[in-house]
């Protein structure tokens, strides 16, 4: 477990690589609020990202329902846990 101040440069990290970033119900807010860039936080259509998405990562999520157990990632998607 990391010391959450941390977690203070993870939305900095995330904006300078230009990764879009979902945040599950217990992380909802992980990654600021307003002043987050548009096109950064997102909340709905994760659905429809996963099948546009070249590379996804999972941080401290495993594949339950939420992701239909893994079967909503694309085959060809590189998923990294």
């Amino acid at each position: 477990m990391h010391t959450p101040d941390l977690f203070d440069i993870l939305p900095g990290k995330l904006i300078s690589l230009s990764i879009p970033t979902y945040c599950n119900g217990k992380a909802r807010g992980l990654l600021g609020g307003p002043a987050t860039p548009k096109g950064m936080n997102f909340m709905h259509n994760r659905r429809d990202a996963l099948k546009e998405a070249d590379l996804i990562i999972l941080c401290g999520v495993v594949c339950d329902f939420r992701l239909k157990y893994g079967m909503a990632i694309p085959y060809a998607t590189t998923l990294v846990t």
